[in-house]
């Protein structure tokens, strides 16, 4: 499963979104491969997340040297800083999520609330930070985050088209 989240009415932040509505319109996934589009992340996807071995969560991330403003990140920042993240996602024991907040959902908190109430979260799980770095209202999406929903979609492409490997395996052909 891939769940795409922002909101897609703030420049970058529809990042997430925008790759989740393209991987399902564009008719490529497999038939096993779901991929949702939400505004943000809600506790009753805990119910979905427990039906699912592996997640890919996608969300803007503000890249390093860029403002929360409408305004670009500022020139003199390194072009790695502005690369895609993957990060590997663990979930913890199936006892109570610590300080789950429903207000706030997290990748992580929605594992741990799968786990907690339906004694299975996915097996693997990850999460993709594209690199974003205008949230104001209306504005399209910047070039960065433009490339980074590129690189996203090529990832995930990748990881779901070949053996999926575990998070914690250092043999992916997914990871650069």
């Amino acid at each position: 499963m891939i769940i795409g989240y922002g909101n897609p009415l703030r420049g970058d932040d529809r990042a997430g979104f925008s790759v989740a509505d393209r991987l399902r319109e564009s008719g490529t996934l497999p038939a096993h491969v779901t991929a949702i589009a939400v505004h943000q992340l809600v506790p009753e996807l805990a119910d979905v997340l427990s039906q699912v071995e592996q997640v890919i969560f996608v969300d803007a991330e503000l890249a390093t040297g860029s403002t929360t403003g409408s305004t670009a990140a500022q020139p003199d920042a390194p072009p790695t800083d502005r690369a895609l993240t993957v990060r590997s996602l663990t979930t913890r024991s199936p006892a109570s999520p610590a300080n789950f907040d429903p207000h706030s959902s997290s990748p992580e908190g929605l594992l741990d609330l799968a786990a907690h109430l339906y004694d299975h979260a996915p097996s693997a799980a990850w999460l993709l930070g594209i690199p974003a770095v205008d949230f104001g209202f209306g504005d399209p999406l910047s070039p960065i985050a433009q490339a980074g929903i590129t690189q996203a979609l090529d990832w995930i492409m990748c990881q779901v088209t070949t053996s999926i490997t575990h998070p914690k395996t250092t043999q992916n052909p997914c990871t650069n």
